[in-house]
């Protein structure tokens, strides 16, 4: 974000940026010992940007080797691109069809309950000059909770997930490397050590109380 706005003729002395960070005392979930369900989640705005396409198609091919295991998509929908998911659902087998879910939005108190019910949890954003430059508090949540992270290829997340191990990524616009991605993990089957990776990288690193400092040092 930080080189977005050098471009725009800023001095790079005059720029500061506070990492969006989890406040990990105001994100409450039941922090149980792991909740193991065949669900897979996308928990967010439901629009072309998001990627949500591609993981529809892609959870076709997981669904051939894990017929068990169902995808459930929750946020608010744009009405095109709902529709355009609705029809690529219709024109996937009839078995995988009946295992996806598009729910409606709920309150943000509900979030990390679904989340901490899910095995794996979705980033899909598509790439652009705008998520390679950002990073949606989302992630750090999905950290939190210790869940693993299948994430598309956008820029500034890469790091993140792969310092912390806490999960796996994929080209964003191919469906057959996101299922492979997801079955991966899926093979693994361990999934408490994702649960200690990405808690403890949000505990020591990403979290509030350390980027909030940023911002307590400009006053």
């Amino acid at each position: 974000m930080k080189d977005r706005i050098k471009d725009l003729g800023v001095n790079e002395n005059n720029i500061i940026v506070v990492p969006n960070y989890l406040d990990v005392n105001a994100f409450k979930f039941s922090n149980n010992k792991t909740i193991f369900s065949k669900k897979i989640l996308y928990i967010g705005g439901i629009s072309e940007d998001r990627g949500i396409d591609i993981v529809i198609k892609g959870f076709e091919f997981i669904n051939a080797i894990f017929p068990d295991w169902y995808l459930e998509i929750v946020g608010p929908a744009h009405p095109t691109y709902h529709k355009t998911l609705t029809d690529i659902i219709q024109n996937i087998p009839l078995k995988a069809q009946k295992l996806i879910s598009i729910k409606p939005a709920v309150s943000q108190s509900e979030v990390p309950k679904l989340m901490e019910e899910a095995s794996i949890l979705l980033l899909p954003h598509k790439k652009s000059v705008q998520t390679d430059n950002s990073s949606p508090n989302k992630l750090f949540q999905y950290m939190f909770v210790g869940k693993p992270i299948v994430c598309s290829n956008y820029n500034s997340l890469i790091p993140i997930i792969e310092q912390a191990d806490c999960g796996l990524i994929y080209q964003y616009d191919d469906p057959i490397d996101f299922s492979n991605k997801v079955m991966e993990i899926i093979k693994t089957d361990d999934f408490d050590a994702y649960k200690l990776k990405g808690k403890t990288a949000v505990e020591q690193y990403y979290n509030w109380s350390i980027s909030g400092k940023v911002l307590e040092s400009i006053y």
